[in-house]
């Protein structure tokens, strides 16, 4: 029975503790990517948030992260919200901040 509370416990401190960091800036830009390609301008995409795309600081949101994402082609500086999907293991993105 102990071990079985410990295993139950250990499995969960992993399972929480997998996004308990903020995501970098690389799986941020994958997490927009998931969101917004579509099989005709997926390169244009990738390319777009490869050089003209800038991740600022990750904060915490509760469970989330908001992050600021720079636009540099526009000038613009938008923050967006990110959540830890553990059944995929990846970051996705939640929604916009609009002032």
């Amino acid at each position: 029975m102990l071990k079985k509370a410990f295993l139950a416990l250990f499995i969960y401190t992993v399972a929480g503790g997998a996004h308990a960091q903020a995501p970098s800036p690389d799986e941020v830009k994958q997490a927009l990517y998931d969101r917004y390609a579509i099989s005709q301008s997926a390169g244009q995409l990738r390319n777009a948030l490869q050089t003209e795309v800038a991740v600022g600081p990750c904060v915490p949101q509760g469970s989330q992260y908001q992050c600021q994402i720079d636009n540099k082609a526009l000038g613009t500086s938008i923050p967006m919200i990110f959540d830890f999907d553990p059944s995929t293991k990846k970051w996705k993105y939640v929604r916009e901040i609009r002032n």
